[in-house]
């Protein structure tokens, strides 16, 4: 069966199983820089939109605001409308810089969480890189002593294996970077809304 010939395979075994582990090396690396290429280009298309939006809502204030001063015609009246707007422009700053805040601070927390998951899953594909090298190692040292058990030594090495990438996807899955986005966006969330309602008081 396949275990008699293991130990006579094995550098093919050996070559083939590394070539996965680079493969998945690979695949990972990719992935990380896919996934900042697409935070970055949704965070400067939110950006641009909030750019628009700002600009629409001073062309808007403008508007009014030329149109208060059309009726204002007493000293009254215009002395009240100069008030008005620097009360709502100072108002239109205020908020602009509370949401600001709310932005950047979302936007490191998440830098920061992706920092910490990335180096997590970089610590777990090292112990996995040296969890395969080890049962290689092991197979090749089994598989060199007088009277070798092939098939018991495959298995060994695969049950070994099959630990080591067992442990590393539950590593991959712990799943508290979509926990740390759901917080910071919900921080987000509150700081803005807060931002809005004490524009509008």
């Amino acid at each position: 069966g396949k275990g008699a010939a293991f130990c006579t395979n094995l550098t093919t075994i050996s070559s083939k199983i590394n070539a996965n582990v680079d493969e998945r090396e690979q695949k990972i690396s990719q992935h990380r820089t896919d996934a900042t290429a697409k935070n970055e280009a949704r965070w400067s298309a939110s950006q641009q939109k909030l750019v628009d939006a700002r600009s629409a809502d001073d062309a808007k204030r403008a508007e009014q605001y030329a149109k208060l001063d059309t009726k204002a015609t007493t000293d009254g009246e215009k002395a009240a409308v100069a008030a008005f707007k620097s009360t709502v422009d100072a108002a239109v700053v205020t908020r602009r810089a509370a949401v600001d805040a709310a932005i950047a601070a979302y936007r490191s927390g998440i830098d920061a969480a992706v920092a910490t998951n990335s180096s997590n899953i970089s610590a777990a594909q090292a112990t996995f890189d040296a969890a395969v090298d080890a049962a290689l190692a092991e197979a090749n040292a089994d598989c060199a002593a007088e009277g070798a058990d092939s098939l018991a030594i495959r298995t060994e090495m695969h049950n070994a294996i099959k630990a080591a990438q067992d442990a590393f996807k539950t590593s991959r899955k712990d799943g508290s970077l979509q926990t740390t986005q759901k917080e910071l966006a919900a921080t987000r969330k509150q700081a803005v809304d807060k931002a809005m309602t004490d524009f509008k008081a």
